[in-house]
């Protein structure tokens, strides 16, 4: 079923230890039309803050009860690094993004995940090497 994506705007961030927020708006790639990152509004929990989220870490919404799950924890998502959710992106930004979240870069093959078909498959091969940077 084809679903349009405003429709998780407002949907609350499950993290692994509870929740982080509500989802915000997308940063999409207008290049290879992929959304590249989700906004998220951490609410009362982080005050005046909001977290870009890759899609590497988030699971399948839950259109009955309106959640996102994210493959992170509350301490990873208040850690994660300051990038700015209301402009373009730079792969500096991103590449540091990515490094401390653990991530493989996705601009490492053909598709738009890279060598992989979806962006979970780059969460399920774990850390990546700072050469990947290179």
């Amino acid at each position: 079923m084809l679903r349009s994506i405003n429709a998780t705007k407002r949907f609350v961030l499950q993290a692994s230890d509870g929740e982080i927020g509500r989802c915000k708006n997308f940063l999409f790639n207008d290049e290879d039309w992929v959304v590249r990152y989700m906004v998220a509004d951490t609410g009362k929990w982080l005050p005046g803050r909001t977290v870009l989220i890759s899609p590497i870490s988030l699971g399948e919404p839950d259109w009955t009860s309106s959640r996102f799950p994210v493959a992170l924890s509350r301490d990873e998502v208040k850690n994660a690094p300051d990038i700015p959710d209301d402009g373009p992106v730079s792969r500096q930004h991103e590449a540091e993004f990515l490094t401390r979240m653990g991530y493989m870069p996705y601009w490492g093959g053909a598709g738009v995940w890279g060598g992989f078909a979806t962006p979970g498959h780059l969460r399920s091969h774990g850390s990546f090497a700072s050469s990947w940077l290179a």
